[in-house]
């Protein structure tokens, strides 16, 4: 390789984009040490294999209600609001 980069085979995975209802067999996998899935996380957003984002939003949905709770729970220790809103700003708008 001319970067001298190494691959770790352990961590590549393989992602096959498709219609929603196609149901037809795949070609193998040019490299036998790569797993084949049909979702996976990259730069923090979820890919789908049908190119749908559901795991992505309620991922994201499900982040956003544990931020407002701990936004709750300083709230009833007496945090200031201007405290609560520099808190917001960093962890929702963000």
């Amino acid at each position: 390789m001319p970067n001298k980069m190494q691959l770790n085979i352990l961590k590549i995975k393989e992602i096959i984009f498709h219609r929603p209802n196609v149901h037809h067999s795949l070609l193998q996998n040019p490299v036998a040490q790569v797993d084949t899935v049909n979702e996976l996380k990259l730069l923090g957003v979820y890919f789908n294999s049908t190119r749908k984002f559901d795991e992505h939003v309620t991922s994201l949905l499900s982040t956003c209600n544990q931020h407002f709770y701990l936004l709750k729970q300083l709230k009833c220790q007496g945090i200031s609001l201007s405290q609560l809103h520099v808190i917001f700003n960093a962890l929702i708008v963000s």
